[in-house]
């Protein structure tokens, strides 16, 4: 009984002292303001968290800083269609939580602001089971998902320190980011040759391999800039761009053969740098990670009591291409049953980890019941998710989604707290995955597409937010 007890007494310190869940995988973490509206930050956003929406509205804070801790929690499943009985594999990662901290502080009268903050800008913890038992037959089979993905961590440390200007109606504003990003990915690999795939031993799970990446960087430096103009005292725009960066991790492989050596083999096993008793070898590699471009932007409409508020947003993910470790000194030996040894080199491995550009529209309401007391926010976005349909990747899934967002904020002294919850609807794509085949480190040419299914995705944010002025 401990370790629910545990869980729940993190949701409800993460609801205590403010927290988010993202809307899925790859979305960006937003505040209780920009959730409110559904995800729209570029127009209306005035506090320290504006350091990584639209840094020129920092240049608008009322309150100096900001303090939460985030909460996360989303749902997968995936079912290969192709496989009978149909499996279901179900994501079971559970929560995550991360600390938010952002300080913004003028000075020079109300013209010139400086701004600190540190988040978990980009979260992905997945954990799809190895084994299942199917119920119906009463025995154990292997996770439906592992050949595009059974573990996934990516946590990308942001620290982010800027500068805004205003002068009249114009402001803007630039931030320097500073990246830590780790990364950890777990799949399986299909190791045998023709002979295999002609007797019908294709996706046999005793020929599985185990592959392991950890990894990490130093730092990768990036740039946010954004500009605000409110020319007229009914009408406001912001436009937002976030460079892209190049994250460069290394760290190590581990790879382990299965159980059963190809067919006409007698045995198969991993070699690597150093390899343990259990079978499993280790050695250098190397990650390389696109953070995207970002453009967001919009418009603001209306009186500062009843705003309507209209968004869009850009996200380029594609220049990465799939994601692929480059190793060294790893490889598989095969003893046939016939000859002498042979041995198989894996200098590369792709991840099963392939995103497209993705875009986004956001239309939200704000009203002020209560000026200097109350505010409460509602809106409505579309996102066009991440994941390629042709590749989709188990453990990185970024579905299509409708989100509807209301939030509700009240001030009392130098206190402000929020609150905001937005609801991402469950999402579901039947996909032929024509381009999600099986990694074969013996002859990457005997596979085939091991993708085709059902991906479904759903997830509920709730956030607690509390700001203090000084």
């Amino acid at each position: 009984m401990r370790a629910p007890r545990l869980k729940m007494c993190a949701a409800c310190l993460a609801l205590l002292l403010g927290g988010e869940a993202a809307a899925q995988t790859l979305a960006e973490a937003d505040g209780a303001a920009a959730m409110g509206l559904a995800g729209a930050c570029a127009t209306v956003v005035r506090d320290p968290g504006a350091i990584w929406g639209n840094p020129a509205l920092i240049s608008e804070a009322s309150r100096s800083a900001l303090v939460g801790l985030r909460l996360q929690n989303l749902t997968r499943a995936v079912q290969r269609i192709t496989v009978s009985p149909v499996p279901e594999a179900r994501d079971t990662a559970g929560v995550q939580l991360a600390p938010t901290v952002a300080l913004a502080i003028p000075v020079w009268r109300s013209h010139l602001w400086i701004a600190a903050g540190y988040h978990m800008a980009l979260q992905v913890e997945s954990r799809y089971p190895p084994a299942v038992i199917t119920p119906s037959m009463g025995a154990v089979r292997p996770a439906s998902a592992r050949y595009r993905g059974l573990e996934s961590d990516i946590d990308q440390h942001l620290v982010s320190v800027g500068l805004a200007a205003r002068f009249r109606w114009l402001a803007a504003g630039a931030v320097l980011e500073l990246s830590h990003v780790r990364f950890r990915h777990r799949m399986a690999l299909w190791a045998g040759y023709e002979a295999d795939f002609q007797n019908a031993r294709f996706e046999r799970e005793q020929l599985d391999a185990d592959a392991v990446l950890d990894g990490s960087n130093r730092l990768a430096v990036g740039a946010r800039f954004g500009v605000w103009i409110q020319p007229l005292r009914y009408l406001a725009a912001g436009v937002a761009l976030g460079l892209p960066a190049a994250v460069h991790l290394s760290g190590q492989w581990t790879l382990k053969a299965g159980t059963e050596a190809p067919k006409e083999s007698s045995a198969i096993a991993a070699q690597g740098v150093a390899c343990a008793d259990s079978g499993a070898c280790s050695g250098p590699a190397r990650v390389d990670l696109h953070l995207p471009l970002r453009l967001r932007g919009g418009v603001a409409v209306g009186p500062p009591r009843l705003r309507v508020v209209l968004e869009g947003g850009l996200a380029r993910w594609s220049p990465g291409g799939e994601v692929t470790a480059q190793l060294q000194d790893a490889s598989f030996a095969v003893k046939p049953k016939a000859s002498a040894e042979e041995v198989v080199a894996l200098e590369s491995l792709p991840l099963a980890i392939e995103l497209r550009d993705t875009f986004s529209v956001h239309a939200g309401l704000e009203l002020v019941p209560w000026p200097g007391f109350l505010t409460v926010r509602t809106g409505y976005s579309y996102q066009r998710g991440a994941t390629a349909p042709e590749a989709p990747s188990s453990t990185v899934l970024d579905l299509d989604r409708h989100t509807w967002g209301i939030g509700i904020e009240a001030t009392h002294g130098r206190l402000r707290f929020a609150a905001a919850v937005a609801q991402s609807f469950e999402e579901t794509i039947l996909t032929t995955a024509e381009r999600a085949v099986a990694q074969n480190p013996l002859d990457p040419a005997v596979t085939q597409s091991v993708g085709a299914g059902r991906y479904t995705t759903s997830s509920l944010r709730i956030l607690l937010e509390v700001q203090v002025g000084f």
